[in-house]
């Protein structure tokens, strides 16, 4: 996904340590120092953004997006 600041992804996450998660995370694509490509999920997330990554999962009538960071 491209926003007005950035390039982003929508990455599915498994989790398995004192309970399972499965969840979707969106992460922004950066250059490191190196100049190398790297990815991070802790930013400003803004409603553009979460609209944007919305627009690609499909959900149930009844069902509801969490925003809650992971």
């Amino acid at each position: 996904m491209h926003g007005e600041d950035g390039k982003y992804q929508i990455w599915l996450r498994f989790e398995i340590d004192s309970r399972p998660l499965v969840s979707f995370i969106i992460v922004r694509k950066y250059k490191d120092r190196n100049g190398g490509e790297q990815y991070t999920g802790e930013f400003n997330k803004t409603d553009e953004i979460y609209k944007m990554a919305e627009s690609y999962i499909s959900k149930e009538e009844n069902e509801e997006y969490h925003r809650n960071e992971w």
